[in-house]
């Protein structure tokens, strides 16, 4: 009797297929991101993952081996790295090499994207842990003598862009050294927008802090499942206001806690361990 595989069976073991392919994945984010083992459980993990599938089949990849690379980049350098305007060389790779095989498209991405990394963070990106210190010293020692408005106030962004630029060459140096200025450039002017009207900040050190944060994490660290350990529907991507009179906050470490509750984790768990590239 020949078995004959329908619609129905043909389905079943792809999401079969799928299933594994994504227990693969978990893995392979334990051993090579193990604060996401400590973050993020088993099954949310593996949801996670599966929602990137999509994204990495929008972008052509279907393979094992590429999809796999491109959740690397995502988890490195944000889950928006493919239209992050600092990292605007990605996007350039896949449109001029949109007419290779998707193999290529990632060895490109590779050639680029690996080396931009050790020079920003050292090989096996050693020095990534010291940017957590750095960075938590930062947010702990801004001062936050200023009452919060809703009210949009008239804002100086040549001072911000220096604020933000001092910071980064504090906290982040070698990136900071080794992104084009014009990608800089068309990141603040991003991150200002996003800051003000998608996060709702409305003072110059919540906006510069929001600015810096999209730096080191990537321009939607706010809806980042892999920082925050949870996945966002459409109504979830509306922040929730932090206008509350009866909060008082000493540092922009607190207040940026209060708005993003998974921050202080995630910088705990980073400053002793590094991601294996």
């Amino acid at each position: 009797m020949v078995l004959k595989i329908d619609d129905k069976i043909d389905n079943i073991l792809k999401k079969q297929a799928i299933d594994l392919y994504l227990d693969k994945l978990v893995k392979h984010c334990h051993s090579h991101y193990p604060y996401l083992k400590e973050k993020i459980d088993y099954h949310q993990l593996k949801k996670i993952l599966s929602s990137c599938l999509t994204i990495t089949k929008e972008i052509g990849f279907n393979q094992e081996d590429t999809t796999r690379f491109y959740i690397d980049l995502i988890i490195l350098f944000g889950i928006e790295f493919i239209h992050d305007p600092q990292y605007r060389w990605a996007k350039k790779i896949l449109d001029d090499y949109q007419d290779f095989t998707e193999v290529t498209q990632a060895e490109e991405l590779y050639f680029k994207a690996i080396p931009f990394l050790e020079r920003a963070y050292g090989k096996d990106l050693s020095k990534k842990n010291e940017v957590f210190k750095k960075l938590d010293n930062y947010l702990k020692s801004q001062s936050t003598n200023y009452v919060f408005s809703k009210e949009k106030s008239l804002l100086d962004k040549s001072d911000i862009k220096q604020q933000v630029i001092t910071a980064l060459n504090e906290i982040v140096q070698s990136k900071f050294q080794i992104t084009e200025s014009e990608d800089f450039d068309h990141l603040f002017s991003f991150g200002f927008d996003r800051a003000q009207n998608h996060l709702l900040m409305n003072h110059p050190t919540e906006i510069a802090t929001a600015i810096i944060l999209m730096f080191i994490f990537g321009s939607h660290f706010d809806q980042d499942p892999f920082l925050s350990g949870e996945l966002m529907d459409n109504t979830q991507l509306v922040p929730k206001t932090i206008y509350d009179e009866s909060i008082n906050f000493n540092s922009i470490y607190h207040r940026f806690c209060h708005q993003f509750s998974w921050l202080p984790s995630l910088i705990e768990m980073n400053i002793n361990k590094q991601e294996l590239i």
